[in-house]
Order: C-alpha cells, then sequence, then structure tokens
C-alpha cells in the first residue's frame, strides 16, 4: 500500500490494514487476524517492521521471560501449533520508530508457526496472553506469523576490496572469544538490506545463527560484538544474533512469493511440485533423492556424476552419482549414525550396499501426490513411475561429516545408481528450471543448451556460480570475500565458502543439498552442502570446492575422479 493511501498521523493508522479481522479474545482484549498472522492486543504494526533487540536496559523482561519462556512451548504443543521457533524482541512499524501502542512498549513475543484456519492460533494466544499477565509480563504483545509473510531481504557479497578484509582475520578470533559460550551454527558476514538505504550503502552486518531451540537472548553477546565493531573501526557495523535451524536443515521452509518474476518457481517450492524430469527413468541433475523409508526422513538433491578411473590400467570402475553425506544418513541405523559420521562410509564396507535409496525421495513424491490429488491422469503417471522405477541404487560410500582440506567440512556420498538409472550431467537450459529472467539467467541458459559437465574448475575464480536443486530450481550465487564460520552437530567447526543470491532470491534452500555448483562455462566447481540462507537471516549458502572432494573421493576409493565423458 502507497503512503497515501492511509494516514500517518493517527497511530492506529500505522498498525494494520481496516480489512483485518479484530474481535476480541475472552478476557475482552482486542484480538488481530489476518491472513497468515494474527496477535494480541491488537492491532499489530503494519509489515515490514523494524526489528530491534532486547538490551541489558530490559532487565524485568530478561528475567520474566527466563520464567515464563518453560511454559510457552507446552502451550503450544497442546493446540498443536506447528512452530519453528519462538522469541522476544522489539517490533516498531518503519513509518514510525517511535510508535508506541496502547501498553506503551513494543515488546513482543513473536512465535513463527504454520498458518491455520481453524482456533487453534486463537486460542494459543489467549492463553499465552494470560501467561504473561500473570508473571507481570503484560506488556508483552504476542504475535503469532508464518514465515511465508516474513519480509525476505536483499543480501550483498563482501567483496576482496572492502576494509573489513584486511581486518577479518584478527577480527574474527575476537569475535569467536566473544562468542564463546554462545552455542551458534554460524558466524556470516555480509551486506544485508536495510529499510530506506540504498543498495551501495547496505551496512556489513556479521550476523549470528543460534538453534531455534535455545531460549536465551544473548544480549551480552551482542553488546560485546558492537565493541568489537567500534574497536576496529566500524562503528556502523551492523550485528544481529538470529534464531535459526541451522546449516544442516531439519525441514523445509517456504520461502516468501516476493516478485512477479520468481512467482512461478516460489509457487513452484510452496506447493511442492516436483522440477522437471523428477519422475525421468534416467536421473538428471538437481532432483528429488532420499533414503528408503518414513516419510519422516528429509529429501535432498542429486548432484550429478562422477566416474571413478583405476590410476594404473586407466579403465572405468564406473559411474557413481554424488550427493551430501547428511542426505543419505537418516538410512545408517540411529546407533551407527556417530559413529560412521566420524569414519564416513568405505566401499569395502557391506553397510553401503545395504543403504537403499530412492528416486525422488519418499517424502517428497507423497507431497508431490497431495499436490496433484485432483488431477488424474498427472497422479497415476507419478504413481506408475514410482511403483516401477522408485529405487535408485545404494550407497557405495561417503565422507561421513569430516573436516579437511582448508578446514572444510567434508560431506559427500557417492551413489552405485541402477544401470538403467544412470543419466548424464545435462546442464539446465530449459525455462521450467529457472526462477528469474535476468540477463546473467539468460545468457546461461542459452551457454547451456545441449552441454555437459565437462571438465573441473577453480570455485574462487569465478564471479558468478550457478546450481540446480530440487527445492529452488536453478540459481546464481555470489561469492563473498569472507568465510563463514560454521558449527554441525557434533561440535564439527569448519570455515565455509558462502555465496548468496540475486534478487532477494537465496542461492540454495532447504532440499538443495547435494546439489553441484557449476559455472557459465560448464566447469563442475562446488558441492552446495547447506546454509543459512532464509530471507530473515544471513542469506548465505555453504559450497564446497570440487577439487577438495575430489582429493578426498581419490583417497577414499584408490581411484582418479573425472566428469563421464
Amino acid at each position: 500500500m502507497s503512503s497515501s493511501a492511509y494516514d500517518h498521523s493517527s497511530p492506529s493508522s500505522i498498525r494494520s490494514p481496516k480489512s483485518t479481522d479484530e474481535t476480541a479474545l475472552l478476557n475482552g482484549e482486542s484480538f488481530h487476524w489476518e491472513p497468515f498472522r494474527a496477535g494480541a492486543p491488537g492491532p499489530l504494526p503494519w509489515l515490514p517492521v523494524r526489528i530491534l533487540p532486547i538490551v541489558k536496559g530490559d532487565q524485568r523482561i530478561i528475567n520474566g521471560w527466563e520464567l515464563v519462556r518453560p511454559l510457552i512451548g507446552p502451550v503450544l504443543r497442546d493446540w498443536k501449533i506447528d512452530y519453528r521457533s519462538f522469541t522476544i524482541l522489539r517490533r516498531r512499524p518503519y513509518e514510525n520508530a517511535t510508535f508506541q501502542h496502547k501498553f506503551e512498549s513494543d515488546i513482543t513475543l513473536v512465535v513463527s508457526a504454520k498458518f491455520q484456519f481453524d482456533d487453534s492460533w486463537k486460542n494459543a494466544i489467549s492463553e499465552i496472553r494470560a501467561i504473561l499477565r500473570s508473571n507481570d509480563l503484560a506488556e508483552v504483545v504476542v504475535e503469532f506469523i508464518d514465515p511465508c509473510t516474513a519480509p525476505s531481504k536483499n543480501f550483498l557479497p563482501i567483496m576482496e576490496d572492502d576494509p573489513i578484509v584486511s581486518v577479518w582475520e584478527g577480527m574474527r578470533l575476537d569475535v569467536r572469544k566473544a562468542l564463546e559460550t554462545c552455542p551458534w551454527t554460524s558466524i556470516n558476514v555480509v551486506r544485508k538490506e536495510k529499510m530506506d538505504v540504498s543498495e551501495d550503502k547496505y551496512p556489513v552486518t556479521i550476523v549470528v545463527i543460534v538453534p531455534v531451540d535455545d531460549h536465551r537472548l544473548f544480549v551480552e553477546e551482542y553488546e560485546k560484538l558492537k565493541a568489537i565493531c567500534r574497536r576496529y573501526g566500524f562503528r556502523d557495523m551492523e550485528v544481529q544474533i538470529l534464531h535459526g535451524p541451522g546449516p544442516l536443515w531439519p525441514g523445509r521452509t517456504v520461502e516468501p512469493i516476493l516478485s512477479s518474476d520468481a512467482f512461478v518457481n516460489r509457487l513452484a517450492s510452496a506447493l511442492e511440485i516436483p522440477r522437471p524430469d523428477t519422475y525421468s527413468r534416467r536421473v538428471a541433475m538437481g532432483v528429488s533423492m532420499g533414503p528408503r523409508g518414513s516419510a519422516d526422513i528429509r529429501n535432498g538433491s542429486f548432484g550429478g556424476y562422477v566416474e571413478l578411473i583405476d590410476p594404473k590400467s586407466g579403465k572405468s570402475h564406473g559411474i557413481f552419482g554424488l550427493t551430501c553425506y547428511h542426505v543419505i544418513e537418516p538410512a545408517i541405523p540411529k546407533e551407527r549414525q556417530a559413529v560412521y559420521a566420524e569414519q564416513g562410509i568405505d566401499p569395502s564396507d557391506s553397510l553401503g550396499r545395504s543403504l537403499v535409496l530412492e528416486q525422488p525421495g519418499f517424502k517428497d513424491h507423497s507431497k508431490y501426490m497431495q499436490t496433484y490429488k485432483d488431477d488424474d491422469v498427472e497422479k497415476e503417471r507419478m504413481k506408475v513411475f514410482w511403483d516401477n522405477h522408485k529405487t535408485l541404487g545404494t550407497v557405495f560410500c561417503g565422507s561421513g561429516l569430516r573436516r579437511k582440506l582448508g578446514d572444510h567440512i567434508m560431506n559427500w556420498a557417492l551413489v552405485a545408481a541402477e544401470k538403467d538409472r544412470i543419466g548424464d550431467n545435462s546442464l539446465p537450459s530449459g525455462p521450467d528450471n529457472w526462477a528469474f529472467e535476468s540477463t546473467e539467467h539468460l545468457e546461461a541458459r542459452s551457454i547451456f543448451a545441449g552441454k555437459c559437465l565437462s571438465t573441473v574448475g577453480k570455485l574462487l575464480d569465478e564471479e558468478f556460480v550457478f546450481k540446480k536443486g530440487k527445492a529452488s530450481g536453478c540459481q546464481v550465487g555470489l561469492r563473498t570475500a569472507i568465510k563463514s564460520e560454521v558449527r554441525i552437530p557434533g561440535d564439527r567447526e569448519s570455515t565455509e565458502h558462502a555465496f548468496v543470491g540475486l534478487a532477494r532470491s537465496a542461492f540454495g534452500e532447504d532440499g538443495d543439498a547435494g546439489s553441484m555448483v557449476f559455472s557459465k562455462s560448464g566447469q563442475w566447481l562446488g558441492l552446495f552442502w547447506g546454509g543459512d540462507p532464509y530471507g530473515s537471516l544471513s542469506g548465505t549458502s555453504f559450497v564446497t570446492d570440487s577439487r577438495c572432494i575430489i582429493e578426498d573421493i581419490e583417497r577414499v576409493t584408490g581411484c582418479q575422479v573425472r566428469l563421464p565423458r
């Protein structure tokens, strides 16, 4: 809505649109409802909002939150709320940064949850408000919001000539020390969009991601990081400590549909529409795959193919599929997962031959069938394919989750695919694979037409890189000059090449893990394995250099690695 559509002079005019349903809770408090968003007491501020941290001056709120926090989760579970996280912070409308609602407070308990059309949100909000009032926190507003409404941020990479690059090596040590008691999962440095600031002036931002299930606000850590920025002469540098699922995603999060250019691609992602070639006998790059078994097992992407060559005779030992180790890991019995995460799966280990993989993954196939439940022809086509060709193969070997080579994590697995399912590394050129019509996308599509991945290139030599994954399709990425600090389960830490996407679109999303990254000239550059790309977090995606992966595969298999010809 344009600024002329409502009057800024009245506080209520900068909250919610009149079309929202303002009703009352049982205790008489006004209840704000709109599609994918609700809260009390209403009205809630207009989106987008300015988000500010809770600081030391809010000690009463911090102490009170420590008491009530354990009570929030049970309420959400009792009302069967499908939530991702909850936390308290300050939320103010951009139109008036000094705005105060009727409780003279902008402190908000924000619950990120999947929208439900029944009364469960309203009932849970009412119960949480009662808890807050009884614990002297009546000024805390409760807001439930579906992640799909969160305005995605635009991210820009840190360039090589940025002043922070020359001092970051020393600065990162101070940052890590300041966070030594913080259970961070990644530390990222990007230029992050700020309202009313032109793109060329986006502030450098240190974004620290902490687990969604950690309730702490990390006020002291925030202030320590701000002091470090000032000490190094970066007074305008911003710091954000945000809750996120971590780089090895536990589940799927749907990103918002923000632009007409990306509408079809994003809609496909939200509705779980299969990517082109998902139901093809010959498995293509960037389609869904996963372990055989429960629909609860997350699915990843089939990256593409590599060939193993005997170093003495030069004979081929076969063509193998490539994906991420953590994509196949759920197939390993739980009691043995920790051991294999440390040591990996050797080609001689009989375990691999017992780990059956499916394409598409069963969880995704179930969603695709639900999407087409009213299309009998398409549903029958997918069912027939699944019944006859679902088996992709077994695990040949895998890295485990180990730190190796330049402090990067090794996270790969080779798939011994069924012979009739082996395809090739054809580069994506059809428009159905691409989200945008930007110059970079159109140029790449014309170059990729009729070509396959041909050679191995150098990840750090490319200005733009590309990938195709089952969740986000084909995307363009730009490398940021400062690597991200990453910590995955088991306290395994590494530093990783970080990439951001174009036009508010993440380079990769949940479900893209295992995708091969390639150059415009058709060279294999790396393997996408995770990140924190959600629009409200750091925007970063992590990629391991293809040469590191090749070196590690050659060490494990004793063979030379090349791309199939």
